[in-house]
């Protein structure tokens, strides 16, 4: 009845001036209406707003249809809302951005001297309770102004452990919003001190002009769930609207601050008062995006502490969380994509975030489920349940206590009680400063706590923590954690020493001159190499980094190159007196060569060839004409000489040189080519004049003894 007699009067007068006419000076009507000028200045759809609103405003927003089930389920909209706010740090440390925002309508200079204090002593915040109805209201109304208190919770407080545990959930973030609404209640008093330099501050006129303005910049700037203060379609009646504005006061009415500038401007037609619209357009757009900045900021503390990466400290995981830059991107586009997408800020200063259904199909885009907030509680019960069920028998995982505590924090869900969240942010900052502390013996028993030593698909976590326990040559905590690893989790040593030697190698791949300390090498059999040359080097950079255009080049040209050197191979009378192994491996040469001549004109630069052998055919090639295959071959043929021995097992010396020498006589090479292969072959240089009969004839000479 309260409502209905303080809104009895302004609604009526709102009907008349919704109905009223125009007429001219003798009374008779002129064509033009309030309707009429609705749909001409607001569009279409301007009239139904107006009287929906008015519906809105006479029949609360509360009113239902007798739909039993719904109405049930609906319950869980707001428990899970409430869930999610309460005690949840991230929605506390953001609460005095909207400061900020404030800029919009006030004066920046005020606001700067408002931080400090009003125009007259006290609390801002109290002031504000006694001259305004906008604070007063929002004290009494919780989370919600338009449901405040009821006369007995005001006198004798809210019954029950639930609600009472709810109210201090939610006390942070009010007092978070108590502290700046009473900056902004002191920016006011500068404002109306300069504005109205006669009125005597302290004086009721002084407050009822401070109210007026503080209302206004209120209702303007700052999120109240109040029926004048929600955007049109937060007001919806619907499930769908209802689910679809979940947790979007924020963005709606920032967006909702520049629209409304924008019109401003936009419909008006004095030139004078069209200029200050302009700067007034400009003065929004810049505090909406010094607001979104702030705000990505006051996220990314939280987001970078619940980021569990153990490879990144604090400040790389908040850069991460703020510009959403991982480091590892491989172009411009896709790096503009993560800042626009991925990042807080990128996101917050996104219009399309800020828009109802059309921020759920970028989330879609994004790879991200849409979930219903009213199906949110039991679906998180659901999957809590089953992760309880898998832990029961100790083979989960998740650990019995983790699972258990995640069981308690989604069924608290059902109460609106915010457990959950006390539990991940517990967690987080249990981990964060487990990191910071640089303890790997702290972190092990953090990440013990949490993950099940006995489940092998934890087993990469726990081999991070051992890898870096070598790394900082932390050998008490090594020998702990492996032994646990062998003794809970069923590994043995040598599957251990594998991955780690796997994580090593990919260390010194991406990290030049990288290495761990010596104790560590010998406890993993790491040894130094000197000289020792396979043959064929291993490259980093391979077909694979290949795009799609080039890569269709590279295998064409490997393709033709095959081929062209194959059957040079094959006609040389080098590959005719091979073994089938010989064979297989003067081809399998062929093949190398291809590859890589292939790889280095189709690489834009990031490959060049090492290994050895290749570069001598390419000099053999260029200098003395001789063909890759032809190469190949000869070099096939070298491998199957093998020195001869006498009949006392001894070595003939010469005997590996001289057979060489035999092949290349008949691989059809002329001389100046076979004194170049001489070279690449490693023949004995005091040989290397011998023409062919002195050859023929050692050779006979060498294989009688030999037999």
């Amino acid at each position: 009845m309260i409502d209905y007699a303080a809104w009895l009067a302004p609604m009526e007068d709102a009907n008349r001036f919704f109905n009223f006419q125009y007429r001219n000076d003798t009374g008779n009507k002129t064509g033009v209406s309030v309707k009429g000028l609705l749909d001409e200045k607001g569009g279409k759809g301007a009239q139904q707003y107006w009287t929906k609103l008015m519906g809105d405003i006479q029949n609360g927003i509360g009113v239902k249809d007798f739909e039993p089930i719904t109405g049930a389920m609906g319950k869980f909209v707001g428990k899970f809302k409430g869930a999610a706010v309460g005690a949840n740090i991230r929605v506390v440390i953001q609460q005095p951005t909207a400061f900020f925002r404030a800029a919009a309508v006030l004066d920046p200079k005020d606001m700067a001297k408002g931080m400090t204090g009003g125009v007259t002593k006290g609390s801002g915040w109290e002031k504000a309770l006694e001259h305004s109805p906008i604070a007063m209201r929002k004290d009494v109304g919780s989370f919600d102004i338009s449901s405040p208190y009821t006369l007995k919770e005001r006198f004798y407080g809210k019954e029950g452990v639930t609600n009472k545990l709810n109210d201090l959930a939610g006390a942070a973030a009010g007092k978070a919003d108590a502290v700046t609404w009473g900056k902004l209640w002191n920016a006011c008093e500068w404002q109306v001190k300069r504005e109205k330099p006669d009125v005597r501050a302290g004086s009721n006129e002084f407050y009822s002009a401070v109210n007026d303005v503080f209302s206004d910049m209120i209702d303007q700037t700052q999120v109240v769930d109040g029926i004048l203060q929600r955007s049109n379609i937060m007001r919806g009646k619907s499930t769908l609207s209802q689910q679809a504005t979940a947790f979007m006061g924020e963005p709606i009415m920032s967006l909702n601050v520049l629209m409304r500038s924008y019109d401003n401007f936009r419909y008006e037609e004095n030139p004078a008062k069209r200029s200050k619209a302009l700067k007034t357009l400009g003065r929004a757009a810049t505090a909406l995006v010094v607001t979104n900045v702030v705000n990505a900021l006051a996220q990314s503390v939280v987001d970078g502490l619940r980021d569990d990466d153990r490879d990144k400290d604090y400040w790389e995981k908040f850069f991460t969380a703020f510009t959403g830059v991982e480091g590892d991107e491989k172009n411009a586009l896709e790096l503009i994509s993560h800042v626009a997408l991925d990042g807080n800020v990128g996101s917050s200063m996104n219009p399309v975030t800020q828009v109802p259904f059309v921020k759920d199909v970028l989330s879609l885009v994004q790879g991200y489920d849409v979930s219903r907030p009213d199906m949110e509680v039991f679906s998180d019960l659901v999957d809590a349940t089953k992760t309880f069920i898998d832990s029961a028998g100790g083979s989960g995982k998740k650990t019995r206590k983790e699972a258990t505590l995640t069981l308690l924090a989604a069924a608290s869900k059902m109460f609106g009680l915010p457990v959950y969240n006390i539990k991940r942010d517990l967690m987080a900052t249990l981990r964060t400063a487990a990191q910071a502390s640089g303890s790997l013996a702290y972190q092990y028993e953090v990440e013990k706590f949490s993950y099940n030593l006995a489940n092998s698909g934890n087993k990469s976590r726990f081999i991070s923590i051992l890898y870096d326990a070598l790394e900082q040559g932390d050998y008490t905590t090594y020998e702990h954690i492996r032994r646990d690893l062998m003794e809970q989790m069923g590994l043995d040593g040598e599957s251990i020493q594998s991955s780690l030697k796997t994580r090593y190698k990919k260390k010194t791949e991406s990290k030049e001159n990288y290495s761990l300390p010596q104790k560590s090498l010998d406890l993993l059999g790491i040894r130094g190499k000197y000289a020792y040359d396979s043959g064929e080097d291993e490259e980093k950079f391979s077909a694979a980094d290949l795009n799609a255009s080039a890569y269709s080049k590279y295998e064409t040209q490997k393709g033709e190159t095959y081929r062209t050197q194959a059957d040079k191979a094959t006609g040389s009378g080098a590959f005719s007196r091979l073994s089938d192994e010989g064979k297989d491996k003067a081809l399998g040469y062929v093949e190398s060569y291809a590859e890589a001549m292939a790889l280095k004109e189709n690489s834009g630069g990031q490959y060049e060839i090492t290994t050895k052998w290749i570069q001598n055919a390419q000099e053999a090639q260029k200098q003395y004409r001789i063909d890759p295959g032809v190469f190949a071959a000869c070099k096939a043929a070298a491998s199957e000489c093998e020195s001869l021995k006498d009949k006392d097992g001894e070595t003939i010396d010469l005997s590996k040189g001289l057979q060489i020498m035999e092949m290349l006589f008949r691989s059809g090479l002329n001389e100046q080519q076979r004194t170049a292969m001489y070279e690449y072959l490693n023949v004995p240089k005091s040989i290397r004049h011998w023409n062919r009969a002195r050859v023929d004839e050692q050779l006979a000479i060498m294989r009688k003894k030999a037999a």
